[in-house]
């Protein structure tokens, strides 16, 4: 099969189809996404093994799970990024391939009708904005980030907290400032937060998450981000560390169908070819690898 790994750099390489064993599932791949796991390995922010590439996808069942009934030949389920303190595409095998396996623990079950989209693949990337807006607790949030992650939260949050972005970007700045959301740049960020969510691969460029924290406050880390190192000299704090839940895609329509689709396709592009991925992420946020025989949409 063909897959996009990490090496020196990404690779396009042959190699067999994965072999399945215990709890683990085969599938075929409809689609994959390049997203902020592999950005932040793309700039060097993440060291990673030498895996396939792609944190999330969908895919069809080819063979199940030995000796377990949870899934069947056939159904379609999506995978989570980070599972069993494992991510995809960082160290262990991602999606951008034509087949993959993965556990069945990582896997969320699909109607038969479900109809592969971006919309579907977003819509499970934010169900996690759900569990967040149910635990949040104060009044003041930072979001540390500029980017696509940062703007679907400002537009689910704004209604209801206080929020800060730490934003440089000028493409996404304005769509951001347009949802109410007061941006400052890094070097002007001030104030105590009640929660921070990381939502920037460079850790938003070397700032102090914990100075910029109310005594027992909140760091959240989106269950769809790679894992944080957190450190913070001199300052002593009480401090709680969430990871919201990915739930099913009908908990995060809500929240993307509030975005424009003019501004989704200043963000996002989709391919058919896994040898344009790499090209395309460096223009754009998201990149959806479509399967041959699945139509984009």
């Amino acid at each position: 099969m063909k897959a996009l790994m990490w090496r020196y750099g990404l690779e396009l390489v042959d190699i067999p189809i994965p072999p399945v064993e215990g709890d683990e599932v085969l599938g075929k791949v409809l689609v994959a996404v390049f997203g902020i796991i592999d950005k932040a390995i793309g700039t060097g922010f993440l060291p990673h093994k030498e895996v396939i590439a792609g944190s999330m996808a969908l895919i069809r069942i080819i063979e199940p799970a030995i000796n377990q009934d949870y899934v069947r030949e056939g159904e379609l389920c999506l995978v989570k990024p980070r599972c069993l303190s494992r991510t995809h595409g960082l160290d262990t095998d991602g999606f951008l391939s034509e087949y993959c396996k993965a556990r069945k623990e990582c896997i969320v079950r699909l109607p038969q009708k479900t109809q592969p989209s971006m919309d579907l693949m977003l819509a499970f990337e934010f169900s996690y904005v759900d569990d967040l807006l149910n635990s949040l607790e104060g009044n003041d949030i930072v979001i540390m980030g500029c980017n696509l992650d940062a703007l679907v939260l400002s537009v689910s949050l704004s209604s209801k907290y206080n929020v800060t972005v730490i934003c440089r970007n000028g493409k996404i700045r304005k769509h951001i400032a347009s949802t109410g959301a007061n941006i400052v740049k890094p070097e002007r960020v001030r104030g105590e937060y009640d929660a921070a969510i990381l939502v920037s691969y460079t850790l938003s460029e070397g700032i102090d998450v914990v100075k910029l924290l109310k005594d027992r406050a909140t760091i959240v880390i989106p269950p769809t981000h790679p894992p944080y190192y957190i450190s913070s000299k001199n300052v002593k704090r009480l401090i709680k560390i969430f990871i919201p839940t990915l739930q099913s895609p009908n908990y995060g329509y809500p929240y993307i169908k509030r975005l424009p689709k003019n501004v989704l396709k200043e963000f996002i592009a989709a391919t058919k070819e896994l040898k344009d991925v790499s090209s395309l992420a460096r223009y754009f946020d998201r990149v959806y690898y479509f399967a041959h025989s699945i139509e984009i949409r």
